[in-house]
């Protein structure tokens, strides 16, 4: 029996084991206006993930935003991990490498002015 498992699956699964990690998020992907245009159609945004099938395995490319004071290591150790546990149990297959980079950093939201009253 064959199955064929298509990248977008992949890619949902890959969002969905980083989304499970407090303080760490997909970064959008860096786009020319073009592509942006071509990719308005869709309902997805595009995002700082890249999926490359080898015959050694899966290879997954992840651009990340990370909340201001958290351990940037640990964090992308987290991730890799996820990830790389996600798509072998999920999807069957042999993941080669889980690449991070942390491409911003998310700063917490302004409460209002300094010196506010609670």
């Amino acid at each position: 029996m064959e199955l064929n498992i298509g990248k977008n699956v992949m890619r949902d699964i890959v969002t969905a084991a980083v989304e499970d990690i407090e303080g760490v998020h997909i970064a959008p992907a860096p786009s020319p206006v073009g592509e942006v245009l071509k990719e308005s159609e869709s309902a997805r945004l595009p995002r700082a993930l890249r999926l490359t099938e080898t015959s050694q395995g899966l290879s997954v490319e992840l651009g990340l935003n990370v909340d201001y004071g958290r351990n940037l290591l640990d964090l992308a150790g987290r991730t890799q991990a996820s990830v790389a546990e996600n798509l072998a149990l999920m999807c069957g297959c042999e993941v080669q490498a889980v690449n991070v980079a942390v491409l911003g950093v998310s700063l917490p939201a302004a409460s209002g002015p300094s010196g506010a009253g609670s």
